[in-house]
């Protein structure tokens, strides 16, 4: 519950807050957002965030802390933004006198500590800004920037289905502060030329199911050739998105150990197949691992087509 984090936030002096492992735009900005609201409100705590961050936003948000490990003692570590400890980029949140998960994906996996779960949202920043309008939080420039990227990012660009007229609402909240949104769009939504190669492989490469399932598959080689990590591969997932006759959509890369998996729908619900697979998401936003490539014939006959 919301009331429960504002009691552990009032309790600790020192609050660390982290996110997923590869942070995006809605677990960074999240995580900043948080921290500019706590210390506004309370500029004696000593609040931290740390991981890799968010880095289209850095010149804006700046970088994450980088704090030792005593720290953690005696702190609560508010963990943002994942149903699933294991995805925590630190894994230091072990060391905190308490923890706290604040997040907006279905529950999947047992958490021992406190939480505020809220599946109705369309991001945890939208969250954050709810607690800050409610409880008449002061809201800076900064934090109203970092939450603003996090709906917008989450929500891609108010195109998903849990967008509400609430989410609407919190957005002309956060603008009264001042910021602008091409001010983010120009960061999170700018086209580099290097890109040119990769959409050009996406849309060469993409392969269909019969049953209307998208997909594209980027081996070790692709990647290397393309200069692209695993999840930065799969983060390109809704480049095939919106394709008329296709509701579901998927990209899988070849990691070392693993094939990286996000799937996508405009209709089919597709967690059920990602916890199959020990991952985990929305009902129509999901991520998972497979073991190999050779695994992808079977999970795709394993998707619920309507």
């Amino acid at each position: 519950m919301m009331t429960n984090l504002i009691q552990h936030i009032e309790q600790f002096n020192t609050i660390i807050i982290i996110g997923h492992r590869y942070p995006d735009g809605d677990c960074y900005g999240t995580q900043v957002g948080l921290k500019e609201l706590i210390v506004t409100r309370y500029p004696k705590k000593k609040v931290f965030v740390v991981g890799s961050g968010f880095a289209p936003a850095f010149d804006i948000l700046g970088k994450p802390d980088v704090i030792e490990d005593h720290l953690f003692q005696g702190s609560l570590a508010i963990c943002v933004d994942t149903s699933d400890m294991e995805r925590l980029e630190d894994p230091r949140h072990r060391l905190a006198a308490q923890r706290f998960k604040l997040d907006h994906h279905i529950d999947s996996y047992p958490f021992q500590g406190d939480a505020w779960v809220n599946t109705h949202a369309i991001a945890a920043a939208e969250m954050v800004t709810t607690l800050a309008y409610s409880e008449r939080w002061a809201m800076t420039q900064k934090a109203a920037w970092a939450l603003a990227m996090g709906i917008i990012t989450d929500s891609n660009r108010f195109l998903y289905d849990l967008v509400t007229e609430k989410t609407f609402h919190l957005m002309a909240y956060l603008l009264q502060s001042g910021i602008q949104l091409n001010d983010i769009y120009t960061r999170i939504y700018k086209n580099q030329l290097s890109s040119f190669p990769v959409k050009q492989f996406v849309y060469t490469n993409t392969k269909q199911d019969a049953r209307g399932i998208l997909y594209c598959v980027f081996t070790q080689a692709d990647l290397a050739r393309l200069g692209l990590t695993p999840i930065q591969a799969v983060g390109q997932v809704n480049l095939l998105a919106q394709i008329e006759g296709f509701p579901i959509w998927f990209m899988a890369a070849e990691g070392d150990q693993q094939v990286h998996v996000e799937i996508r729908s405009s209709n089919v619900e597709v967690q059920s197949l990602a916890l199959r697979y020990g991952g985990g998401g929305h009902l129509k936003a999901s991520g998972f691992r497979l073991p190999s490539l050779e695994h992808i014939p079977t999970m795709i006959n394993q998707i619920k087509v309507k």
